[in-house]
């Protein structure tokens, strides 16, 4: 086998590993005792446990003090417990939140094990199984609250600090969880770190807001499984495929349009903000073998700018285009060694350079030099100084000089506003 075949099949072998197995940090876990009609214990019954969106399944039995766990990922599960001499129950529609323990006890009647008790089961209000304390998000409530729109998408973490209790935001970009030290907390996206070390925040990547399915902030008396940290937990898991095609598209949008311009800029009469933003994107999950395997993809795109006053800024007169910067010239300041006179701003022509020595004629202007020294000749077209002969200009030059804009006030210097966005 080719070195290339097996690395191959090593990447298709990792894909296919189970989300729940990567993500510790993300799972709950279904317990309970099992009873039969006088509530005494039930040993050894056979429980069984199916994802009802999946259909994955996990088989246990009973401990021998009829007590069952197990811990599996965040979903909607159906418990059924069945043992000989009683009729199998059943209960559906069990929701078990990120990082949450639920408890669903089950009573076995007496009858054929043919037979099926159906219960309604739900997760009790109060948590008994563990003394964490903690507030969860449910996907209902993380799609029917607001997220805030703004540096480039909808950030998950400041849903976090502004919106559950126990949460902290701090001036300077810090956050705390139940009173704990500023950047003491760690943050999981399916049971993997993913907050910078220094603040504790998720600036360098988060994930899209569709993305997530719910939400938990862990604050104290968690498990020892989160130890790398003692100022809390913000545990995020992501939506996943099921044996459902499922799919949703989204678009946020930012306009001035939909604005009123404001008190303040009413009373100064200052325009509204130009800043537009548009963030649109998509998800789909589904089956790739029913029971299985399972794949879920997610786009997040955005798309932000912004339109307006920058200043004024200096762009060349229609003379300085054709050369002439006359009216730069400024006052004489001195002579040069040829005895004529230097003026404040005046432009010499590099390709007259030329040594000179004192007391010797300079061929070039028939002048006695006063000193020995490099001099140069001032551009001098048709008698106007500071005039750049046409012919001077290079190429590049003369192309580019016909996109500079007309200036739109007269003097030489910040006489064109420009507009600047992003």
């Amino acid at each position: 086998m080719s070195r290339s075949l097996r690395i191959l099949i090593l990447c298709l072998g990792l894909l296919l590993i189970p989300r729940w197995i990567c993500a510790q940090g993300i799972l709950g876990a279904l317990t309970g005792s099992i009873f039969d009609p006088t509530r005494a214990l039930v040993p050894e019954a056979q429980v069984t446990i199916t994802n009802m969106d999946t259909g994955v399944k996990w088989e246990v039995k009973s401990s021998t003090a009829g007590y069952y766990r197990v811990p599996v990922p965040p979903g909607k599960y159906q418990v059924e417990a069945r043992k000989e001499g009683f009729k199998a129950a059943l209960a559906t529609n069990i929701v078990v939140p990120v990082a949450q323990v639920v408890t669903i006890d089950l009573t076995l009647q007496v009858g054929a094990t043919s037979q099926e008790v159906t219960v309604t089961a739900a997760a009790p209000l109060l948590t008994t199984s563990t003394a964490e304390v903690g507030a969860a998000v449910t996907p209902q409530e993380f799609q029917t609250l607001p997220v805030i729109l703004s540096d480039g998408g909808r950030p998950l973490d400041a849903f976090v600090w502004e919106s559950l209790p126990g949460t902290t935001p701090d001036w300077n970009g810090r956050q705390s969880i139940n009173g704990g030290q500023d950047s003491s907390h760690l943050i999981l996206i399916d049971g993997v770190s993913i907050a910078r070390y220094d603040w504790d925040n998720m600036g360098e990547f988060q994930p899209g807001a569709d993305s997530v399915d719910e939400f938990k902030v862990q604050m104290s008396n968690y498990s020892a499984e989160y130890g790398e940290t003692g100022g809390g937990v913000v545990n995020f898991s992501l939506k996943s495929g099921s044996n459902q095609f499922h799919g949703a598209g989204f678009e946020y949008n930012i306009n001035p349009i939909f604005n009123a311009n404001g008190l303040a800029n009413n009373a100064y009469g200052s325009p509204k903000s130009t800043y537009r933003e548009n963030n649109f994107g998509g998800n789909i999950g589904g089956p790739v073998r029913k029971n299985k395997t399972f794949f879920f993809f997610n786009y997040e795109g955005d798309r932000w700018r912004q339109f307006g006053y920058g200043g004024l800024t200096t762009v060349p007169t229609s003379a300085m285009l054709k050369g002439n910067f006359n009216a730069w010239l400024g006052s004489q300041v001195g002579t040069d060694a040829l005895g004529r006179p230097v003026y404040k701003d005046e432009i010499f022509d590099p390709t007259t350079t030329r040594l000179v020595t004192a007391g010797a004629v300079d061929p070039v202007t028939g002048l006695t030099a006063t000193a020995s020294t490099t001099i140069r000749d001032p551009f001098d077209a048709g008698g106007v100084l500071n005039s750049i002969p046409a012919g001077e200009f290079s190429t590049a030059t003369s192309t580019l000089l016909q996109y500079f804009p007309t200036p739109q006030y007269g003097s030489l210097t910040l006489n064109t506003p420009h507009y600047g966005g992003t």
